[in-house]
C-alpha cells in the first residue's frame, strides 16, 4: 500500500506549535484518532509505549521522525504527516531537531491475543448467481483438465472455480446411469449477472457429454449450502491436506489422475483450485497470508467411515502429496493441514518471510507464547 493511500486527503496537520516530544505525539495521536476511531488516549499510549521500547529509533535522521505502532480495534492502517512551526529534539541518531513527523498506525494480527469482536466488510452480489457444475466421467480427466486449465488462463477475475474429483452418490436425485460413478466436476461461480455468467461458462459445459450437469442460477446462500448434506456432523473420519502447485503441466495432471484411480475410499474428494485475479494482486507483505503468486492448489480430502480404514486413507494422502512435491512451491493451505502434524507446518503454510514478520510480532506481544492452542507461531528470540 502506498503512503499516499494511507494519508488520504485529510492526513495532514500543518504548522503545529509544539515545544517537546510528548506534545508532538499528542497532536499526531489526535489526528490518527479522528481518522481511525479509537480514542486519542489509546493511540497516544501505544505511541509512547513504542518510544519507550527503543527497538529502533523513530527519529531516522536528517530531521525526520516516523512514529509507528500497532493497535487493536482498527481494520486498516492509517498515516498522518504533521509539520511543526519550530523543529524539536527527538533523540535522533544525528542529533538534528525534527520536522516533519510521520505517524503510522497498523492493525494487530491474530495469534497474539483474544479476539473479542469481528468487523466484516460486505461485498455486493447479484440476487442470483450462475453456478457451473458439469460432472464428466473421471476416465476423461487427462483430456478435460488441460482444456479447463487453458480456459481459466484467460477467464475474467469474477469467475472462480476448481476441478474436483469425487464419486457421485447412489441417490434418487442423481440420474440412474450416473449413480456411483467416479467423476471430474468443473465447479465455478460467476460474481456478476447470472446471464453473463451463463454465457461465460458455456464452453466448460460443452466438453463432450457430462454424466450430469448441476449448473443453474441460484442465490449465493443456496450455493454455499450445496455440500452440507454430504458431510453430516459426526459421521465421517477425515484427513485433508494440501499443497500449492507451481504449474499444471500435462505431466502433473497425469500424475494426479493416476493417483486418484488408487484412492481407497469412494467418499474422498480431491480438487485442483485455480488462483489468480484479485487474489494474486494482494502484495506479499500486505497480510499475514504471505505470497499469493501460486497459480494452483491441490487439496486431497480423504473421507471414510471406520477406524480400520485410517491407515489406508491417511497413507494414501501422505504418499500422494509427497509425490507431488516435485511440482509444488513448498507451501500449503493452512485450512487443510491434515491433523496439524509437523514442526514446520505454520512456517510452510505462510512462507519464511511472512512467518519471520509474525514471529517478531509474537515476540513483542506474547513472548511466553500464552496463546498457543491453535496452529501456533513461535516467538522470535
Amino acid at each position: 500500500m502506498k503512503l499516499s493511500e494511507l494519508l488520504g486527503e485529510d492526513g495532514f496537520v500543518l504548522g503545529v506549535l509544539s515545544g517537546e516530544k510528548r506534545s508532538a505525539l499528542k497532536t499526531v495521536a489526535a489526528k490518527l484518532a479522528a481518522r481511525t476511531g479509537p480514542s486519542e488516549g489509546a493511540i497516544l499510549n501505544v505511541l509512547l509505549r513504542r518510544e519507550r521500547l527503543g527497538l529502533t529509533a523513530t527519529a531516522t535522521g536528517d530531521g525526520v521522525a516516523v512514529l509507528h505502532a500497532v493497535l487493536d480495534g482498527i481494520s486498516e492502517p492509517a498515516a498522518v504527516i504533521a509539520t511543526l512551526k519550530h523543529p524539536i529534539s527527538f533523540d535522533g541518531p544525528d542529533d538534528k531537531n525534527v520536522d516533519p513527523l510521520l505517524g503510522l498506525l497498523w492493525p494487530c494480527g491474530g495469534n497474539f491475543g483474544v479476539v473479542t469482536s469481528f468487523e466484516f466488510k460486505l461485498h455486493p452480489i447479484e440476487p442470483e448467481l450462475m453456478l457451473c457444475g458439469p460432472a464428466y466421467p473421471e476416465e476423461r480427466a487427462n483430456e478435460i483438465i488441460p482444456l479447463w486449465r487453458d480456459f481459466m488462463q484467460t477467464a475474467p477475475d469474477r469467475l472462480s472455480g476448481l476441478a474436483e474429483f469425487s464419486t457421485l452418490p447412489d441417490d434418487p436425485s442423481i440420474p440412474e446411469h450416473a449413480r456411483g460413478r467416479r467423476v471430474l466436476a468443473l465447479a465455478h461461480v460467476y460474481d456478476g449477472r447470472a446471464d453473463e455468467g451463463e454465457r461465460l461458462v458455456a464452453p466448460l459445459r460443452s466438453l463432450g457429454e457430462p454424466l450430469v450437469d448441476f449448473s443453474g442460477r441460484m442465490p449465493y446462500r443456496t450455493i454455499q449450502s450445496l455440500y452440507d448434506g454430504l458431510f453430516p456432523k459426526g459421521r465421517d473420519r477425515c484427513y485433508w491436506k494440501s499443497t500449492y502447485l507451481s504449474h499444471l503441466g500435462d505431466e502433473v495432471i497425469e500424475g494426479i489422475t493416476a493417483r486418484m484411480v488408487k484412492r481407497p475410499s469412494e467418499m474422498t474428494f480431491a480438487s485442483i483450485w485455480k488462483f489468480g485475479g484479485f487474489v494474486q494482486r494482494v502484495a506479499a507483505d500486505a497480510t499475514a497470508f504471505g505470497d499469493r503468486s501460486m497459480p494452483f492448489m491441490l487439496s486431497l480430502d480423504a473421507i471414510w467411515l471406520g477406524a480400520d480404514e485410517d491407515h489406508a486413507n491417511i497413507g494414501w494422502v501422505r504418499s500422494f502429496l509427497q509425490d507431488m512435491q516435485r511440482y509444488a512451491t513448498g507451501r500449503l493451505y493452512l485450512n487443510f493441514p491434515g491433523h496439524g502434524e509437523g514442526a514446520d507446518l505454520v512456517r510452510d503454510a505462510l512462507g519464511a518471510e511472512a512467518y519471520a514478520r509474525l514471529a517478531k510480532i509474537k515476540h513483542r506481544y506474547d513472548p511466553d507464547t500464552l496463546f498457543r492452542l491453535n496452529q501456533n507461531i513461535l516467538p522470535m528470540h
